[in-house]
């Protein structure tokens, strides 16, 4: 259990480390908006100290070049400083335009950076994390087999003690089986031995019947040697007819012994049944014996083979057991890192919503400091006119004290002032519009931006899930990327 807390906590630690490492990457940028300097104030220097020449005007009648030259200058002053105005701002817009490319290529030269980092981070943390549960779970497989040898260890005395108890109590029952059956042998061997007595007897009785008919076949011999065979025969039957009561006494003799040897005969065949039943049953005995040994060495094959096939199976459990453990340990730190990453991906929206927010907020400022500079401008411009018609009329005072051919000769200086104040009239609105497309500019610029390193973002989470994903299939957070990159466009689409 500790070990598996110490592997979550450092599970946990991953996306840890991966949120610090893209904090950085995610911090708000620095608006360019903010680097524009602010519009400078139009001098009157183009003009001269105009609010100063009603004031400052002595008792004098200039003469018509004079006025000419007057306005002359006054013109070309302005239009000079407008120009140079708008060439400071087209040299400002460029060289902020270079310096948000310069930062764009910085960034994400640092975003790709750091997502190799991060890249390498996890897959020294993935191996890591294999290594120690590769060892953790070949402890286990140690701790399991040691047990699983122990209890079968355990089993197989207690297997052994019972057959040995049983093998015990069988040899006893056939001990006492050949016991009984050697005690019958005995008693029939004992029988025999008498029958046997009694049958010398009776060979001892035959044998002195043979002496007697060897003696009687000497006789017959001595009697008739020189005769035939059928004539010693018919002798023989003359003779056996004399001695016909000695063989008959001999005959009755012998039959008797011949029913007592036929009574010892069925005895004898009844003893030998008797032993061939014995030495069946004994051979029987002896039979059972053997296949009681083969059961018990088949019993212990089929022991061996059970024991085999245990040992199998309880390998086979170990394996799916482990892969079990394995799969259900993937699954549960896949769901974790889903979890942990759409955290990620939900603070990477936000901020990338504050950021798209605060870049709002400032390019609205801007435009609105635009627009009171611009409205500056215009009031300096009124000025401007006033001053100009102040002018004027100072100038047709003078001229009516004059002739009619000073008329004549100032009405054309009137006419150019007239063209001078309709030419102050209608520049001042091209700085705002140059200003207005400027900051059009400047926003398209940012909402490219902003998308490029939406794009990014997406990219390195895309890298992410599929090193982390190895067996689940994630859905991809590409599309939300997409849709925060569309909503950021359409948010900033009103500057």
């Amino acid at each position: 259990m500790k070990k598996d807390t110490k592997e979550k906590k450092g599970r946990k630690k991953g996306p840890d480390k991966i949120i610090g490492a893209l904090t950085p990457v995610l911090e708000p940028l620095p608006s360019p908006l903010c680097r524009l300097p602010p519009l400078r104030r139009l001098n009157s220097s183009g003009c001269g100290d105009a609010t100063a020449l009603p004031g400052s005007l002595q008792p004098f009648r200039p003469t018509t070049g004079e006025t000419d030259n007057i306005s002359k200058t006054s013109s070309s002053s302005t239009e000079d400083g407008r120009k140079r105005l708008l060439r400071e701002k087209e040299e400002r817009v460029r060289l902020l335009q270079e310096e948000l490319r310069r930062d764009e290529e910085e960034e994400t030269k640092k975003l790709k950076e750091e997502s190799e980092a991060v890249r390498k981070k996890l897959r020294i943390t993935l191996e890591r994390a294999t290594s120690a549960e590769r060892d953790r779970l070949n402890a286990q497989k140690k701790q399991d087999t040691e047990r699983l040898e122990a209890e079968l260890k355990e089993q197989l005395e207690t297997e052994r003690t019972r057959l040995q108890g049983e093998n015990k109590e069988k040899l006893n029952a056939l001990q006492k089986k050949e016991s009984e059956l050697q005690d019958q042998a005995d008693q029939l061997e004992q029988r025999a031995k008498a029958l046997k007595s009694e049958e010398d007897t009776l060979h001892t009785k035959i044998a002195d019947l043979n002496t007697r008919k060897i003696k009687v076949g000497e006789e017959e011999k001595e009697v008739d040697r020189q005769m035939e065979l059928i004539q010693e025969r018919d002798q023989l039957k003359e003779e056996l007819e004399q001695a016909h009561e000695v063989i008959h006494r001999a005959m009755e003799e012998w039959r008797e012994a011949k029913e007592k040897e036929k009574q010892l005969m069925e005895e004898q065949d009844q003893l030998r049944e008797e032993l061939t039943r014995m030495r069946e049953e004994k051979c029987q005995a002896c039979e059972f014996i053997q296949r009681a040994r083969e059961e018990r060495s088949d019993a212990k094959e089929e022991k061996e083979q059970l024991r085999e096939e245990r040992d199998q199976l309880i390998e086979e459990l170990q394996k799916m057991r482990a892969g079990r453990d394995q799969v259900r340990e993937e699954l549960e730190r896949m769901r974790e890192e889903k979890h942990q990453v759409q955290e990620l991906i939900q603070r990477v929206r936000e901020e990338g919503e504050k950021r798209l927010r605060g870049e709002m907020h400032k390019a609205r400022d801007e435009s609105r400091r635009a627009k009171e500079d611009k409205g500056k401008l215009e009031s300096r411009v009124m000025l401007l006119q006033e001053t100009c018609e102040r002018l004027r009329h100072r100038v047709s005072e003078l001229e009516q004290g004059e002739g009619s051919p000073s008329k004549e000769e100032t009405t054309p200086s009137g006419d150019r002032n007239d063209a001078l104040l309709h030419l102050d009239d209608s520049p001042p609105r091209s700085p705002g519009s140059n200003i207005q497309r400027n900051m059009d500019n400047l926003c398209l610029e940012r909402q490219e931006k902003g998308g490029r390193l939406m794009t990014c973002l997406s990219q390195t989470t895309a890298v992410l899930w599929t090193h982390c994903s190895e067996q689940e299939v994630v859905p991809q957070p590409q599309p939300k990327s997409w849709s925060l990159c569309s909503r950021s466009q359409t948010i900033s689409t009103p500057f």
